[in-house]
């Protein structure tokens, strides 16, 4: 495909999206480590990873998806595999064992399996038109399994956020409101108890503006 086709493809409102979201990222993360007169060494490296990172979306998006659905399970086992790696030989930052150390940059594997979380609930999905419980339970259990490791790193902001992937699947494909009203309720008593035995002060104060945190 000559490099013409290529652009000519390309969805542009996204990449832009894409863009000016990276662009506010970068300002607010150079405001946060100004020093006058120079560029720290962070910004910089965060400038690089995010043009690698559009780059590679503009690369991902050459890919056939249809070629990508036949890997998903695959992905998914190395996604998990990833995860529990990382919980034995990771370094542990800012209390949490979430990341590899690799040439000098950090890889949160959970970062890419919330991405790969995506695509197995679709490629479930994809087999089945009708939300059985069967489907409901597989996917349950798909979901639980990266979402109890990552709560074990602890990362417990990574773990929610894979619960609200899995329960915007559920809601976008039509699951009883009973059901939806009773996983709300289980939500509020897990998040209850976490907030009173789980969560550490740090964790406490990014919630509750008005606790200082204690590292």
């Amino acid at each position: 495909m000559k490099w013409r086709d290529t652009f000519a493809s390309l969805d542009w409102i996204i990449i832009a999206c894409a863009s000016l979201l990276v662009l506010v990222g970068l300002a607010m993360f150079f405001s946060g480590t100004e020093v006058p007169g120079t560029v720290s060494g962070l910004f910089i490296r965060q400038a690089c990873v995010a043009g690698a990172g559009l780059l590679l979306l503009v690369a991902i998006s050459q890919l056939s998806y249809h070629n990508l659905k036949r890997s998903v399970p695959a992905l998914y086992l190395l996604g998990i595999t990833a995860l529990l790696a990382v919980s034995v030989t990771g370094r542990i930052i800012r209390g949490t064992v979430s990341r590899f150390e690799v040439l000098g940059f950090q890889i949160q594997p959970s970062e890419f399996m919330k991405i790969i979380l995506m695509l197995m609930l679709a490629w479930l999905f994809s087999h089945s038109k009708l939300m059985t419980p069967k489907l409901f339970i597989t996917t349950l259990l798909i979901a639980a399994m990266p979402v109890a490791v990552v709560m074990g790193e602890p990362d417990f902001g990574m773990a929610t956020l894979m619960v609200g992937i899995w329960a915007g699947y559920m809601l976008f494909l039509g699951l009883p409101w009973r059901i939806i009203f009773l996983l709300g309720i289980l939500a509020s008593l897990i998040g209850v108890g976490a907030w009173q035995w789980v969560l550490f002060d740090y964790q406490k104060a990014r919630i509750d503006k008005t606790q200082s945190p204690s590292l």
